[in-house]
């Protein structure tokens, strides 16, 4: 109080200061304020020597706090030249300094904002940029922590303590934290997505028994329009607990096939069959050769079981069941060339009557395809 009360005495500086003192100070405030322009720049374009547009250099984050600084630097020289009292000298020196931390941070918060180079870099490296929402919530983060900071260090220059005041933020944290164990998890998970990038939007992906293409990625949950045009938000922590399959990442797509073949069919027709299935997937158009797998798997109860089995290069699921339907009019014709049957299964089941026997045969089948 009684240091406040020394500035409303600073009144009488005109008693003490003189003229020569005034216009000494209005000279040093004048000439920081012409040259602070000249010397923002210089310092500026000394920094980035790659820059040389006039334009972008003044668009760098720390320009114009410099530029204030100067400015606030001439008005502290120049009442300082003053030769005021010691108590109100102090009180300059804390204001001056708080104003600095200001600008500090302030430069800190402009190098890291939304559109800022240093974020610009940050989106192409952390693959970002797709995502609007999550670039200004990243900023936004920084920026408070940075203000944080600078909100401690300015109490700490008044004069007061700041370890109880911390520990009452991490008291009061702590129980913000229990109160909201969901969204804090939540939150967690969007910083794994964020940065571990398992996906990103545009992808097509299954989490559970959801599937679909990603619209937008926040720090709290992922929005995925499901194939039947409906929206989908998953929380963020689900993702990261469950099973995550991203389809987007495939390099090739399965075409398998299980084919029941009739026991009446001979040894040499069906390796016959077997060769020629084989052949006509190695000249498919899109399917990879090294992967066509055709053999003569196993014997079933209903017939012998062929195994049919490839990759093709079309990773788009519309031309992907092309090429698979393709396959099947060609498979389709082959047995139809070579009078292969297909098995149905089927039981044999005896009824006994009047001491006769009688065999039924029962197809247990609806239907057979490919």
């Amino acid at each position: 109080m009684n240091e406040f009360i020394d500035v409303l005495k600073g009144i009488e500086i005109l008693n003490i200061c003189s003229l020569f003192n005034i216009i000494g100070c209005l000279l040093i405030i004048f000439i920081f304020y012409v040259f602070r322009g000249p010397a923002t720049y210089l310092i500026v374009r000394l920094l980035n020597l790659k820059e040389k547009d006039k334009n972008k250099i003044k668009k760098i984050g720390f320009y114009k706090p410099l530029k204030t600084f100067f400015l606030v630097l001439g008005v502290y020289l120049g009442i300082k030249s003053l030769g005021l009292s010691p108590k109100i000298e102090i009180i300059l020196e804390k204001a001056f300094r708080i104003i600095v931390i200001l600008l500090v941070a302030k430069s800190l918060t402009n190098m890291t904002a939304k559109n800022s180079k240093l974020m610009n870099k940050l989106n192409k490296k952390l693959h970002m940029a797709n995502n609007g929402n999550i670039v200004g919530m990243v900023s936004k983060i920084i920026a408070c922590i940075i203000y944080a900071f600078a909100g401690v260090i300015i109490i700490n220059e008044l004069g007061y303590d700041v370890n109880g005041l911390i520990a009452g933020i991490g008291l009061g944290g702590l129980t913000v934290a229990l109160a909201a164990q969901d969204a804090a998890s939540n939150i967690f998970g969007g910083l794994v997505i964020i940065f571990d990038k398992p996906f990103s939007i545009g992808d097509w992906i299954k989490v559970g028994t959801i599937e679909g293409v990603v619209e937008e990625i926040t720090f709290r949950s992922t929005r995925i329009r499901t194939f039947d045009n409906t929206l989908v938000v998953i929380p963020n922590n689900k993702i990261t607990n469950d099973t995550l399959n991203n389809c987007s990442k495939m390099e090739k797509r399965r075409i398998k096939f299980d084919i029941q073949i009739n026991m009446n069919v001979s040894m040499k027709k069906l390796n016959l069959t077997i060769q020629k299935i084989r052949d006509m997937l190695l000249t498919t158009d899109n399917i990879i050769e090294e992967s066509v797998l055709v053999f003569f798997d196993k014997v079933e109860d209903s017939g012998y079981n062929m195994f049919v089995s490839c990759f093709t290069t079309e990773l788009d699921y519309a031309n992907y069941l092309a090429v698979k339907e393709k396959i099947n009019y060609n498979l389709v014709e082959i047995l139809n060339k070579e009078k292969v049957e297909l098995a149905y299964p089927s039981k044999t089941v005896y009824l006994e009557s009047n001491s006769k026997t009688v065999k039924v045969n029962k197809n247990t089948s609806k239907n057979s395809s490919l």
